[in-house]
């Protein structure tokens, strides 16, 4: 009797032992889980569409998910795609080559010249676009007049109350006065503050094109 209550007092201890072991690791994977969590919760640069990730080491003050390359006089902002700018730089760059090299080459040096000043200017207004604050509501900042609440909607997000036309970019992650649309040719928002220069790029590369098109013409 003796022997078969220690060979059940063993099998007891094993399956308590089992049950420990099993709480432990549960225990384990809990808190690697909460931890990971964690890290990704702080990782400011884990948003999926951000390009700049691999430039991370620059250690550039970012606002959402934009970058402050210039705090001191004119802040300059370079928005989570900017890869879209390159690329919308790339076609003007290239274009504009590829037009003086073929269309120009035989013509009086002021069409040259003239192409330049078109490329020139439509840069200047893309750089304009892309590098000025949209109209960032910073985090944080609350109505009190309750005749303003009234109007306003909130941003769990942001810890803002939104005004009439300001809406939350979830690519740039923050709050953007006057929004009209996230642009990725611009790599970032439009809005209240860079919506000037971009109707401005706009009226300046639709009139290089009429340019090009007019000279091309004029060369059939």
């Amino acid at each position: 009797m003796r022997g078969g209550a220690k060979e059940v007092h063993e099998e007891t201890r094993e399956e308590d032992r089992e049950t420990i072991n099993e709480d432990e690791e549960d225990a384990l994977v809990v808190t690697m889980t909460n931890s990971s969590l964690q890290d990704f919760a702080d990782d400011e640069y884990t948003t999926p569409t951000d390009p700049c990730r691999c430039f991370c080491w620059c250690n550039y003050r970012k606002i959402g998910q934009s970058y402050v390359v210039r705090e001191e006089g004119p802040i300059i902002l370079v928005g989570p795609h900017w890869i879209g700018v390159l690329v919308t730089l790339a076609l003007i760059v290239v274009s504009t080559i590829l037009f003086i090299d073929q269309q120009c080459s035989q013509l009086n040096g002021w069409y040259t010249l003239a192409s330049l000043a078109c490329a020139s200017i439509t840069i200047y207004f893309l750089f304009q676009t892309t590098c000025t604050d949209p109209g960032i509501v910073p985090r944080g900042t609350i109505q009190t007049d309750p005749a303003i609440i009234a109007h306003c909607s909130y941003c769990d997000i942001c810890d803002v109350h939104q005004q009439r036309g300001t809406e939350h970019c979830d690519d740039c992650g923050v709050c953007i006065e006057n929004y009209d649309h996230h642009c990725p040719w611009m790599g970032k928002c439009i809005g209240k503050k860079n919506m000037k220069w971009f109707q401005l790029f706009n009226m300046a590369w639709v009139l290089y094109l009429v340019f090009v098109i007019a000279i091309t013409m004029q060369n059939a």
